[in-house]
Parts: C-alpha cells; sequence; structure tokens
C-alpha cells in the first residue's frame, strides 16, 4: 500500500494533466467521500484506485486499473474482493459490464449484480469531480420513486461535470430505473427540493 501511495504522490502524478488537484488528493477524496456516507468497503476500495491505471496509460486506464487491482495484495481483501473491486474500476468509464468480458464473467450472478450497482454509482460519482478541480463540494439526493436529484453545492463552473453526470448516468439510469437530475443549490428550490 506504501509504494501505491508513493505512486500516486510522485512528481509526475503531480503533473498529470495540468490538474489542480494531485491524483492523490483525488483519489484520497473520492474514496473519504464514499466511506463517510457509509459506502461498502468494495465501493471505497474501488474510489480510491480506479483511476491508477493512468500510470500505465490514460488510454484504456479503465482496464489497466482492473488488471492493476486484480494483481494488487491489499490488507483485508482476499482475491475474490479484488476481483469485485477490479471490475468496479473497471466500469467507472465507457463500457459497461458485458458478458462477454472475461473478468466479469467470472463473477457469480450476485457477484455481477453488486459490481453493476457499484459501478453505476462510481460512475456519477465520478464525472461529479471530471476536471479534478474540485468544483462540486457538495451533493444532496432526493430520491422518488423515477428520479434521483442530485443537488450540487460547489463554485461556479462545474458544468463539464453536470454534462459529464448526464453522460454517464445511463449505467445508473438502467440498473436503478431511475433517471438522474442536477440543480444547483441556489436554484429556485420548491417542494422538489432537499
Amino acid at each position: 500500500m506504501n509504494e501505491l501511495v508513493a505512486l500516486y504522490a510522485s512528481p509526475a502524478a503531480r503533473r498529470m494533466y495540468d490538474e489542480e488537484v494531485t491524483e492523490l488528493e483525488h483519489a484520497l477524496q473520492s474514496a473519504a467521500l464514499a466511506q463517510a456516507e457509509g459506502a461498502p468497503d468494495h465501493l471505497v476500495a474501488a474510489a480510491l484506485l480506479h483511476d491508477m491505471g493512468q500510470f500505465v496509460s490514460f488510454k484504456g486506464h479503465h482496464k489497466h486499473s482492473l488488471y492493476l487491482i486484480c494483481n494488487t495484495e491489499l490488507p483485508n481483501f482476499g482475491d475474490r474482493e479484488m476481483l469485485l473491486v477490479g471490475n468496479v474500476a473497471r466500469y467507472h468509464r465507457k463500457a459497461h459490464p458485458q458478458d462477454h468480458h472475461h473478468f466479469f464473467t467470472i463473477l457469480d450472478e450476485g457477484e455481477r449484480s453488486r459490481v453493476t450497482r457499484l459501478a453505476a454509482l462510481l460512475r456519477v460519482a465520478d464525472a461529479l469531480d471530471r476536471e479534478h478541480r474540485q468544483r462540486v463540494t457538495g451533493v444532496t439526493a432526493k430520491v422518488t420513486d423515477d428520479e434521483v436529484a442530485l443537488w450540487l453545492d460547489g463554485t461556479a463552473g462545474a458544468l463539464l461535470e453536470g454534462f459529464t453526470v448526464q453522460k454517464k448516468a445511463n449505467l445508473f439510469q438502467q440498473t436503478f430505473d431511475r433517471t438522474v437530475s442536477l440543480r444547483f443549490l441556489g436554484e429556485h428550490q420548491d417542494a422538489a427540493g432537499p
């Protein structure tokens, strides 16, 4: 684990993509927020590790993350649990889980369902920090039978994050049978507000 933290804290990670927030800060913030909300350990670990494949290549980094996670030992996680964490990280972007994806198909039906649900959540959470600039500083969710309204708090300029959530919410919508809508705190809030 110390090697992983050292990699995230390396000069290369600090310079990556000229971001205001380092990869280590993004990873730690993602995991801390998941943990603070009572997320299961698999989601917390996936939130921490989902971008580690960028150290191999940005292109396909979600697949590199899967490989690296599945070949890493973490305290309190066995091989099967690392496979779950790796799959959640793998599906944080791009393709949805598919029956022809080898590492997904070796999971049993319950594990595949869990990975899909956790990946759907991670995709939306990751989209809220699309530029790694921490523009969204808080989220309140209002859940109804057919919608999850996310009320965002943060700095001006979170339009890319909003666009990215809408783009990446399709797995969430398919998995939970609810649409995702975004609103910004400070907008007119009626009875539907938080």
